[in-house]
């Protein structure tokens, strides 16, 4: 049986270290995960380069403030609490790039 992890990221303005870590995510041995990807702000950057490589991971999110508000990095992780549903969660920086 394998295990499933939601994985939540926050980010903002970042394009570049957010996806590396989504490539980094990609080349995961463990592939049942679901990534909850939530944006601070507008950040157009990144929201370009979601719907351009997608994200990794099974019925994945990308969430956002109503209106685009930036509202910090605490509050913009609190997005995916109402969207957990695996029994393990994981909760990384975007700067942060996961080795397979």
């Amino acid at each position: 049986m394998s295990v499933r992890f939601d994985v939540i990221i926050p980010a903002y303005e970042n394009a570049q270290e957010v996806q590396a870590c989504l490539e980094g995510l990609q080349q995961q041995t463990v592939s049942s995960f679901r990534v909850l990807l939530c944006i601070d702000g507008a950040s157009l950057a990144v929201r370009r380069l979601v719907e351009r490589i997608g994200l990794p991971g099974t019925d994945s999110l990308l969430l956002g403030h109503p209106g685009n508000a930036h509202r910090g990095r605490n509050a913009t992780r609190n997005l995916a609490l109402k969207h957990i549903r695996a029994p393990l969660l994981a909760m990384l920086d975007s700067d942060i790039v996961p080795a397979p």
